[in-house]
């Protein structure tokens, strides 16, 4: 019986055209592997994406606010990030592996294990998000 794999993104990671080929990569080596993957676009609904851009007007509205994103991403769209993660983990409890694309979630719902797994580059983080990165191949630990 082939283990089943988790694999969570925003977009279709069977696609090559996601938003890099990273995903569809990976995800078509562990079925080469002889993994049974099973593929979660957690993607923000187009209804959803309609709620959070009037919540997000309707606060830089109320409140004077110049930019209303970052809290309204994380009311609005967090929530229902979640609730497809939790909704999936919740359908298939006989997972072997949780794999996110991406470091803004993991499982938290269950025991499967969770890896991170993300394309982006440490110099992206360092200059936009304004991160500290650790670099522990540099360093004895």
């Amino acid at each position: 019986m082939k283990k089943k794999i988790l694999f969570f993104g925003a977009g279709d990671s069977n696609s090559p055209r996601f938003w890099s080929n990273v995903p569809y990569l990976f995800s078509k080596t562990l079925e080469c592997k002889n993994y049974n993957v099973i593929r979660v676009d957690y993607s923000a609904h187009p209804i959803i994406q309609k709620i959070y851009i009037r919540f997000s007007l309707f606060l830089a509205s109320a409140f004077k606010f110049d930019n209303v994103r970052p809290p309204c991403k994380s009311l609005v769209l967090r929530l229902y990030y979640n609730y497809v993660i939790k909704k999936n983990i919740k359908q298939h409890k006989d997972a072997f592996l949780c794999v996110f694309m991406g470091f803004g979630f993991y499982n938290k719902w269950s025991k499967i294990p969770s890896i991170i797994f993300d394309d982006t580059p440490h110099e992206w983080f360092i200059k936009e998000k304004s991160l500290e990165i650790h670099d522990f191949s540099k360093k004895n630990i």
